[in-house]
């Protein structure tokens, strides 16, 4: 069956409570002195209607007037990328959740069609986690350039890719997409300005870099469509466009939607028509903790999609991808152990009852990896050449590794116990 996503801000959020819901986003905008407190009450506190007041021309009002508010409206809009990329950071400076590497990996084996409304880069970073992906452009169907510095040299391109993708519509934008600003023509190009960023702590550069690289991107603005009810200066963009289509055609293809942590409010009548109009799937699943949205999204997709509900996106994840596989060699702190192996299926230890004087591996030699190496062959043909490395070798370490089961894979106990010799 064909499936397809459709992802919000609960699905960030569900990730880490450190991204900002917009209530969030407006304290923090707030905080900076660029929300007039007296000017939002007037639009019911509603921060979506008074950018949308703010980003286009009022009769009314004067030159000056108007210019003003789209100085205002541009202020805001780079705050809350400020804002993105400061809690995206902050979130990856610890490990990612284990649904969400499923949730990577499943989707990448099924090659799913991803439609997200979020700015960040969660999902592609967890991508570049379970190393699948040579440069976030094959993951994006929006047409997208890249930069490369004067001089620079580069002349060698990316890698292909590791196993199939996901293809992912950034509907809204992205942190890591610019373009020229709204005032540009609507053949501006997108432009991808950071690729492959790590799942891992920012670490500051050993060294300046050359100033060829420091003000690459300087004449652009990043690609961030606000939530505004009115995105038409945006959407005149014909890499935008295009890609708008081309997620049109792939819902329409779609037979079975997944909506995760996105509610469909009034005032994005885009993204509402946009489904409205293109989506006829047999199934939907809505995964939000407010059950309400169910019935909102039975109202777009009409009455003869049957629609179930989901509170957890970690739930459905476990449901309905493979478990994850973790697996260490190393040299045990008390000598006389030697190489000790540990293996572990979702978090339940598969080798609890190991006797780890006499284990059946050697655990005097190098045999131990082997021993793991041909378990796990036999519990999933492929698994050593698709499986992640988890933490880097070294000392003790000798191998740490992860991988992902394919759906509806089951632990065959006699492997197993055959490996174990009982």
């Amino acid at each position: 069956m064909v499936r397809a996503f459709i992802l919000g801000a609960g699905f960030s959020r569900a990730i880490s409570p450190a991204m900002p819901t917009m209530t969030e986003l407006v304290k923090a905008v707030s905080g900076v002195g660029l929300v007039d407190a007296e000017s939002l009450t007037k639009f019911g506190n509603d921060l979506e209607q008074w950018l949308s007041f703010l980003s286009v021309d009022q009769p009314w009002l004067t030159d000056a007037d108007n210019l003003s508010n789209r100085a205002s409206f541009i202020r805001i809009t780079d705050e809350v990328y400020r804002q993105i990329v400061a809690a995206e950071r902050s979130v990856v400076a610890t490990a990612p959740p284990d649904w969400l590497l499923k949730f990577a990996w499943s989707q990448a084996d099924a090659s799913a069609s991803v439609f997200t409304f979020n700015y960040d880069t969660l999902l592609e970073r967890a991508l570049s986690r379970i190393n699948r992906v040579g440069t976030w452009a094959d993951l994006y169907v929006a047409p997208i350039t890249s930069r490369a510095a004067a001089a620079s040299g580069l002349f060698l391109g990316p890698s292909d890719p590791r196993g199939s993708l996901p293809t992912i519509f950034k509907l809204h934008g992205s942190t890591s997409w610019a373009f020229g600003g709204l005032d540009a023509p609507t053949s501006d190009p997108i432009v991808l300005t950071t690729d492959l960023l790590p799942w891992a702590p920012e670490v500051a550069p050993a060294g300046e870099r050359p100033p060829r690289y420091q003000h690459m991107y300087d004449d652009l603005k990043p690609l961030l469509i606000p939530p505004t009810y009115s995105k038409g200066p945006y959407l005149a963009n014909r890499s935008l466009k295009a890609q708008w289509r081309a997620g049109a055609e792939a819902l329409a293809r779609a037979e079975e939607l997944v909506i995760v942590g996105y509610s469909f409010p009034a005032g994005d009548l885009v993204a509402r028509q946009w489904v409205a109009s293109s989506a006829g799937p047999q199934t939907a699943t809505v995964i939000d903790p407010d059950e309400s949205v169910t019935e909102r999204v039975a109202a777009l997709l009409g009455p003869s999609v049957d629609i179930t509900h989901r509170s957890s996106i970690s739930d459905y994840v476990d449901g309905s991808s493979g478990p994850l596989l973790r697996w260490r060699v190393y040299l045990s702190a008390d000598e006389k152990l030697g190489l000790q192996v540990d293996l572990h299926c979702d978090g339940v230890d598969l080798l609890s009852g190991v006797d780890r004087v006499e284990p059946p591996w050697n655990p005097f030699n190098e045999t131990a990896r082997e021993w793991l190496h041909t378990l796990l062959e036999r519990l999933q043909t492929g698994i050593n050449e698709m499986s992640v490395v988890e933490e880097e070798s070294g000392g003790r370490l000798r191998e740490a590794m992860f991988s992902v089961m394919p759906a509806g894979w089951i632990l065959d106990p006699r492997v197993l116990t055959a490996a174990l010799g009982s």
